[in-house]
């Protein structure tokens, strides 16, 4: 129960024990120290509703570059399935995706998808689902990143600058959650020749023109237990990448065994003895032998 307020002759507001004060200081640190969105899919580095207001990927060893590692997500290029949780539901917060390789610093120059509007019929801890293109690089792991960002555009009247604004959570630590996963890309083309790229849900936003973070909503639609937005699933199913963004390479097929051909399995042999006089050599461990 909570105490009941003592007036004082000398002040108009009622005044609380100082237990009551002291509990109400405590809820405030707890807010303060909580996210709002967590990303689910891929595996996050830091899977718990804290410490993920620091940009841009939270604070502590837990949020750095290459901490998720041990359970990073293998994917591969072309269009995948992000998802993220919304621990607190902020009416009208959008939702940025975005790619980085060799450490956290190059979120802004691959964005996967800006402007994901905000479920209205979300409720706490919703489970959501948006689609990306990822480009067709080969990203080991611990080399690249995904970062999610909900911007709480219910906490402030002036929009965030996109994406200036993010580096300092559009001005309070209370305005912006980052959460971040480590992965692996089984692309073809050195990581290292990665263009910058931006793809948004919004047709005025540009790679130099970015429309700023203001409140932003949109219907989605239920599948089982996942929210889906309508459009952007549409995309994904059209199968066609983003513009800007280049094809991934088809997956070469099998080609068929020939009627009446023998199969032949790859075995180890014995390495070939040194030469006399000569240093130990090497032979290849796998050959294919001849059928009999």
């Amino acid at each position: 129960r909570f105490p009941k307020p003592r007036f004082s002759p000398f002040l108009a507001a009622p005044q609380f024990s100082f237990s009551f004060r002291t509990m109400l200081a405590l809820l405030f640190l707890v807010c303060l120290s909580s996210c709002h969105i967590i990303i689910q899919n891929p595996v996050p580095r830091h899977d718990d509703d804290n410490m993920l207001k620091a940009p841009p990927c939270g604070s502590g060893t837990v949020n750095a570059f290459g901490a998720g590692t041990t359970q990073a997500s293998t994917l591969s290029p072309g269009w995948n399935s992000i998802e993220f949780v919304e621990t607190i539901v902020h009416g009208g917060a959008p939702v940025r995706v975005a790619l980085s390789v060799g450490d956290d610093s190059g979120y802004d120059d691959h964005v996967l998808l800006d402007h994901v509007p905000h479920n209205p019929a979300s409720s706490r801890n919703d489970r959501h689902r948006v689609y990306v293109y990822l480009p067709d690089v080969a990203c080991a792991v611990g080399s690249c990143a995904i970062q999610t960002i909900q911007v709480m555009t219910d906490k402030f009247s002036t929009p965030c600058a996109n994406p200036a604004g993010l580096a300092t959570s559009c001005g309070s630590p209370s305005y912006a959650y980052f959460s971040c996963a480590d992965i692996s890309i089984t692309g073809t083309a050195p990581v290292n020749t990665l263009s910058p790229f931006y793809v948004s849900l919004n047709s005025s936003s540009t790679v130099s023109a970015r429309v700023p973070y203001d409140d932003l909503s949109e219907t989605w639609e239920k599948d089982g237990e996942v929210w889906i937005l309508p459009r952007n699933r549409a995309a994904f199913q059209a199968g066609v990448p983003p513009e800007g963004m280049a094809p991934a390479p088809p997956t070469p097929p099998t080609p068929p065994t020939p009627a009446g051909a023998t199969t032949t399995t790859l075995s180890p042999a014995a390495p070939t003895p040194a030469s006399s006089g000569q240093g130990t050599t090497s032979a290849n461990p796998y050959v294919d032998p001849t059928p009999s």
